[in-house]
């Protein structure tokens, strides 16, 4: 559980993070409980007096990577329900929308229509919740591009961070033959990132042969795939 302090918008400073947003154990998405919400004034009364200082605090509750993909599939993503927090960008589910029936959707066994609407195996296995998850996140960070292009710069560094061990080496795997047009399997990267974080070695290629891309397309994958990969690395993803 973690304490977060509210910050008016005027007073944002953007940093980067000081600790992974993600671990093999432990997925980007938190569980935010924000007693400054109208949602949160019921519960606070409750509390009757003398919690008055959780007024202007989040608190925050980390996820698995079963239990974020359970989040993801089972609320509705509107209306800002999925985003990231103001001071510190953290990836964040509106806890308060679904308190009644929490223990359900975060703990409650998947059916074969929602492991198919997932695009999960019948047996999932972890790294089958980790990219399932990281699809989402991913594509969350893409959106603040507009939402917020500030956020953007810093969750994006963050991200061609993270992304680094999965992209080390797949220039191995361009093709040869002059012309020819390729792409990034967002998937595949990130079970190839999955496996270089719990083995240090993945033999999973995500470049595949395609004629899909249009001319923007073909000219954002040479930087896709271009040597030698650094911070200012850019993905097309699945």
């Amino acid at each position: 559980m973690k304490f977060k302090k509210r910050k008016p918008v005027r007073d944002l400073q953007f940093e980067l993070h000081d600790r992974p947003r993600f671990t093999l154990d432990r997925s980007p998405l938190k569980l935010e409980f924000d007693f400054a919400a109208p949602d949160a004034r019921e519960v606070l009364a409750e509390f009757g007096p003398g919690n008055e200082d959780l007024q202007d605090k989040c608190v925050c509750f980390s996820t698995s990577w079963e239990q974020a993909a359970k989040i993801l599939l089972r609320t509705p993503s509107g209306d800002g329900q999925f985003h990231f927090h103001p001071v510190d960008l953290d990836w964040l589910a509106d806890a308060w929308r679904f308190t009644d029936k929490v223990e359900t959707i975060v703990n409650g066994p998947l059916s074969p229509d929602e492991l198919d609407a997932m695009g999960l195996p019948s047996e999932p296995q972890p790294a089958d919740f980790f990219v399932a998850v990281m699809v989402c996140y991913d594509h969350d960070i893409d959106q603040m591009a507009v939402q917020n292009p500030r956020a953007y710069e810093v969750l994006n560094f963050e991200r061609n961070g993270w992304l680094t061990p999965a992209l080390e080496g797949m220039e191995a795997w361009l093709p040869e033959k002059t012309g020819s047009v390729s792409r990034c399997d967002g998937k595949l990267l990130f079970r190839r990132l999955y496996e270089m974080m719990s083995t240090g070695i993945s033999t999973i290629n995500p470049i595949q042969e395609t004629t899909e891309l249009d001319a923007a397309d073909s000219a954002r994958l040479g930087e896709v795939v271009g040597a030698p990969f650094g911070p200012s690395v850019k993905r097309l993803v699945n």
